[in-house]
């Protein structure tokens, strides 16, 4: 059997890249939904406190979404200079 080569594109390289998160970058999710969430008191537009606290939590949740694909992305990017390195140097 031929050595195995570092092919991006198959499943057989996939690690989680939750992994490699620092604790930085979980902290992350938390500083962007705490950003978000604010909005989704204006947004709901409405006397109901209950609706507003609603849109907050959804607000809160889109920011958290959004922290973890940049941190994802941050993740990725050290794995994938590791495995480059691993394969080329």
């Amino acid at each position: 059997m031929s050595e195995k080569k570092f092919d991006p594109q198959t499943l057989d390289n996939y690690e989680s890249f939750h992994k490699e998160f620092t604790p930085y970058e979980w902290a992350r999710l938390g500083i962007y939904g705490s950003v978000f969430a604010p909005f989704g008191w204006f947004i709901a537009n409405t006397p109901n406190r209950r609706v507003r606290a609603f849109s907050c939590l959804a607000l809160f949740c889109l920011g958290a979404y959004c922290g973890h694909c940049v941190s994802v992305t941050s993740a990725r990017e050290r794995l994938e200079k590791r495995r480059w390195e691993k394969y080329h140097c």
